[in-house]
């Protein structure tokens, strides 16, 4: 499920060139799209609450990968629970039903901090259904993984909001931010995604892993990052704090009024200048995890693929 989002384009292609067979549970109709080479007959069109459909895309395979989901900070928790929580139960409830060996949901790093905010709760309240669903339906094998935000080619969020404004030549440098978060490369995390499906006899039937490729970032190295690969000079002036707080403001205004949607809002300010604790690296034995990229490693392909080079 979430084949046509950013993680799903990738993760179909590593399973794709990994030979395996995919098939695509979506609620959008098949189209012919260079990103998911993917046949009409492997293309399952409908609801995540139409349990018939999501029984018969079940049937046969040997793993489920669920990606789909609300992932916008600016859903109700309703809209959310419905699709986050409500949505995986049904599709959970069918892979067992079809006998799935395993399950792997992609939750969020953010899911043990259920307090952060209404999509960290949906995140939290989906993984306990499962916790506590599995206790008699042990015989599918379930994986949670809880990525750190996510970057690669075609990437969205907050970071890349970020990226664009470091990008931008009428933005001046920002303030100097060492405030630091984790962050993981799509590519890593797609290959965690089909490692937790190989046979691990030391597995227990509900695993939780968080997913990070092990570096702290910080706004500034970002912002070093975005100008290391565009060959731009760095600006002489530094925008001071105060001034970043205002121009969040006035953006949020803007995208509440309706006048220009943006992602440049409080939010934003309030992910640029706060620190995530507690967020430990993926344990790295269990599936012989390493990573192979950096954000700076991956920002050319970024930005080429964004169309900002």
């Amino acid at each position: 499920t979430g084949a046509p989002g950013f993680i799903g384009v990738h993760l179909v292609k590593k399973l794709q060139d990994d030979g395996y067979v995919v098939r695509v549970y979506s609620r959008h109709a098949y189209r012919e799209d260079p990103r998911l080479q993917i046949g009409r007959e492997n293309w399952i069109t409908a609801e995540l609450s139409d349990k018939d459909s999501l029984l018969s895309a079940c049937y046969g395979v040997d793993a489920v990968f669920h990606a789909a989901g609300i992932a916008h900070s600016k859903a109700n928790l309703d809209d959310l629970i419905a699709v986050n929580v409500n949505g995986l139960q049904s599709v959970y409830s069918a892979a067992v039903l079809a006998k799935v060996q395993k399950f792997v949901f992609f939750s969020s790093i953010l899911a043990n901090q259920p307090a952060h905010s209404a999509y960290a709760e949906s995140k939290w309240s989906a993984e306990q259904l499962l916790i506590t669903a599995n206790e008699t339906n042990s015989d599918t094998k379930v994986v949670i993984l809880r990525p750190a935000s996510v970057y690669g080619a075609g990437m969205q969020g907050n970071i890349l909001t970020f990226i664009r404004m470091a990008n931008s030549r009428f933005f001046p440098a920002l303030p100097r931010l060492e405030n630091t978060f984790p962050l993981i490369s799509v590519t890593d995390l797609c290959d965690v995604a089909v490692g937790a499906t190989r046979e691990n006899p030391l597995a227990r039937s509900v695993e939780i892993y968080v997913v990070t490729d092990g570096e702290q970032y910080t706004p500034s190295r970002i912002e070093s990052a975005v100008y290391g690969c565009t060959d731009r000079l760095r600006p002489k002036l530094r925008m001071p704090l105060i001034l970043l707080y205002l121009a969040a403001g006035c953006a949020q205004i803007v995208d509440m009024l309706g006048i220009k949607k943006n992602q440049m809002g409080l939010n934003l300010y309030r992910n640029l200048i706060g620190t995530r604790q507690g967020l430990d690296h993926l344990d790295a034995s269990a599936y012989d995890f390493v990573p192979t990229a950096t954000l700076e490693t991956e920002m050319s392909n970024i930005i080429h693929s964004l169309g900002m080079d």
